[in-house]
């Protein structure tokens, strides 16, 4: 049994809207430098090039990759997390699909972290994702796009461990 899916920051709705605020911004600049100075800096252009494309690219290269399987957890969000990680079915206490609200409870999309609240968000686009509850008592909630392969997954696993 496996479920495996991956998410690109830059098919979602919120990745194409950010991309489109980066150009938009970036030539904003540009025209306020032009506007501004009779003679543009160069340096001043070269920062605001730079900082445009690495944000770019940065949104360009996100992905969320998922990977469940009968003994373990896997999950990376490029290119904040190159390292892939892992967590045994064994240190989860309680697991559900739900409906949640990226801006109101994580403050939008992305890799979110709720320092005093022991919890994690790996999102990409929508608003339902697996809650997984740990023995150490963190909490980790994982965005899906594809709840309905998830939810025969996961419905799979309990019975194999259940039989």
């Amino acid at each position: 049994m496996l479920f495996k899916e991956e998410q690109y920051f830059r098919n979602s709705k919120a990745g194409k809207f950010s991309l489109a605020l980066i150009i938009l911004l970036f030539f904003s600049l540009l025209l306020f430098d032009f506007l501004k100075q009779s003679s543009i800096n160069g340096l001043v252009i070269i920062i605001e090039l730079a900082t445009a494309l690495l944000t770019f690219l940065i949104l360009w290269t996100s992905k969320l990759s998922t990977r469940l399987d009968n003994e373990k957890i896997k999950y990376r969000f490029t290119p904040y997390n190159w390292k892939i990680r892992e967590i045994k079915w064994s240190q989860v206490t309680s697991y559900q699909i739900r409906k949640y609200s990226p801006l109101k409870e994580f403050g939008g999309f992305g890799y979110r972290k709720k320092l005093f609240a022991k919890v994690d968000c790996l999102n990409v686009s929508g608003n339902i994702g697996l809650e997984l509850k740990l023995k150490n008592g963190r909490t980790l909630l994982i965005g899906t796009q594809s709840k309905e392969k998830l939810q025969s997954f996961l419905t799979q696993l309990k019975e194999k461990s259940s039989g």
